[in-house]
């Protein structure tokens, strides 16, 4: 009985695959039926197809050399003509996706960069906005500041003018009233007014060369006691002449209104300066200055004044070679030739060192003045 079912088995496995080969047969001859009727018809399509996915494969090659660089070795082939059921394999979604990783964290760096470098121009146009807005507010502030000041200046010299004049000095014998309220504290004057005058100027250098100014006491009397006390307090600047401030802030106000062509607003300013900051380092130029105010508007007794006490009390200075030559300038302007031609020869010889400038301007008022050798 064994026997015979096996052979029965057997007999039919047998029958089964003689079935199974004669319909593959069968199949495959329908087939070649099938494809040799429409080879003619679809040869060329199927050709079209190919060429395309060969440009694809193309296509795909040139895009792996950008994303991974010249250096990469990109994935090569064509395809063939092999039927589309074994040509159509695509490459794995993993792989696509680990070739975009390099390039989308190269632009998530990038985007990085960018947005921290806007940050930073970001704050520094906010800290340059503010500091725009603050300068404009200083600005603001200080045109208002000038504004007052010069329209307290304005009504300073309103008042002055408009008051009794300070007395005029003469080229004479007669003594100019009022000086003394331009030069300032601390300048060891006695209680009397003193001026360099034809007799005192004359002892311009001893012969030790160490006294340069001789002066003249002028003795006190009610009408040039009474003159001088009108003088000045017709002279004297208002408070509010200079600004509130350092020093430094007073003396560079004083000098803006000279540098303006404001004379007489410079003649008070520098006064004022004198008068509160008669020890500050910058004395010694405001009173060259207070000189050049009186200069330049041809008061030249008034002007010799100024720069005989500026050389007089700040010797070392750096105006004290510019005192001396305009000290010999204004007394030669008054017709002291002979006291100018002392002063010319003093400042060559003590301030051998000045700037050139200010020999050349000191030879030149020598020729004008014909001073001898």
């Amino acid at each position: 009985m064994l026997v015979h079912g096996a052979f029965l088995g057997e007999t039919m496995a047998t029958d089964l695959k003689q079935q199974c080969c004669a319909i593959l047969v069968a199949g495959i001859t329908a087939a070649f039926g099938i494809l040799a009727g429409l080879s003619d018809a679809s040869a060329q399509d199927v050709q079209s197809v190919i060429d395309r996915m060969n440009s694809l494969e193309r296509n795909i090659t040139d895009i792996q050399r950008q994303v991974f660089g010249p250096g990469a070795q990109p994935r090569s082939g064509t395809i063939s003509s092999q039927p589309l059921a074994n040509s159509q394999s695509k490459p794995s979604t993993a792989d696509s996706a680990f070739a975009q990783v390099p390039m989308l964290a190269r632009h998530q760096i990038q985007l990085q960069q960018l947005e921290s470098q806007m940050r930073v121009l970001t704050g520094q146009i906010e800290s340059v906005n503010y500091n725009v807005e603050q300068f404009g507010k200083r600005l603001d502030r200080l045109v208002s500041d000038v504004d007052f000041r010069l329209q307290s200046l304005e009504s300073a010299l309103s008042r002055i003018s408009n008051g009794a004049p300070p007395a005029t000095v003469t080229t004479g014998n007669s003594t100019p009233p009022a000086v003394a309220a331009n030069v300032p504290p601390g300048s060891n004057q006695s209680s009397n007014t003193a001026v360099p005058n034809s007799a005192g100027v004359g002892n311009l250098i001893d012969d030790h060369g160490t006294r340069v100014i001789g002066q003249v006491t002028v003795p006190e009397t009610p009408s040039s006691n009474a003159a001088a006390t009108q003088a000045a307090a017709v002279t004297a600047p208002p408070p509010s002449v200079l600004p509130a401030g350092t020093p430094r802030e007073q003396y560079d106000f004083a000098f803006e209104v000279l540098r303006s062509h404001d004379y007489q607003g410079a003649e008070a300013a520098f006064t004022a300066f004198l008068e509160q900051n008669a020890t500050d380092p910058l004395a010694g130029n405001a009173q060259y200055w207070l000189g050049e105010s009186y200069y330049v508007q041809k008061r030249f007794e008034e002007a010799a004044v100024a720069f005989a006490a500026g050389y007089q009390n700040y010797p070392t200075g750096s105006k004290a070679p510019d005192n001396l030559l305009k000290l010999a300038m204004s007394l030669g302007a008054i017709g002291k030739t002979a006291q100018a031609c002392v002063a010319f020869k003093q400042f060559t010889g003590q301030f051998p060192g000045a700037p050139e400038n200010l020999h050349k301007r000191a030879r030149s008022e020598e020729r004008k003045l014909g001073c001898g050798g």
